[in-house]
């Protein structure tokens, strides 16, 4: 974010409205640290869950990915946010890959997990069904 999109999302989190204000934040502190400039108290720290994404996005594999997840979300539930994880690209991934990062987020403090189909490959049954077959096996949880 630069700084008049950080007053923007500011001037928003200021207003009193009967809502959560949430900042969108790629998977690194600077973000976080842009988020908290904006006043809210809630983020959603997006990473690549397909293998493709997270090659290309982070340079690092998917333990390496995890790593990351779960150091920005640490660090941001450090500085008292709340925070969910956005998956970008779940719908390509592996649900193993997905369960693995998401458990990293997890296990720091964060509650919420956005499965994102990016390239829109899944109609809504699809989605269901995917959605559903992760929290069955507990793979993407």
């Amino acid at each position: 974010m630069g700084p008049d999109e950080i007053d923007a999302i500011g001037e928003i989190a200021s207003d009193g409205l009967p809502c959560r204000v949430s900042a969108w934040c790629r998977a690194n502190e600077a973000d976080v640290d842009a988020s908290l400039r904006a006043g809210v108290s809630h983020v959603n720290i997006s990473s690549p869950m397909s293998r493709l994404q997270i090659g290309v996005k982070l340079g690092v594999d998917v333990d390496g990915a995890a790593e990351r997840v779960r150091r920005v979300v640490g660090y941001a539930i450090s500085r008292g946010l709340s925070v969910a994880l956005g998956g970008e690209d779940s719908s390509r991934a592996d649900p193993r890959d997905i369960g693995k990062i998401s458990r990293a987020a997890a296990q720091e403090g964060a509650t919420r997990f956005r499965f994102a189909d990016t390239l829109g490959l899944l109609d809504p049954f699809g989605a269901m069904s995917r959605s559903s077959a992760c929290g069955k096996k507990r793979t993407c949880q």
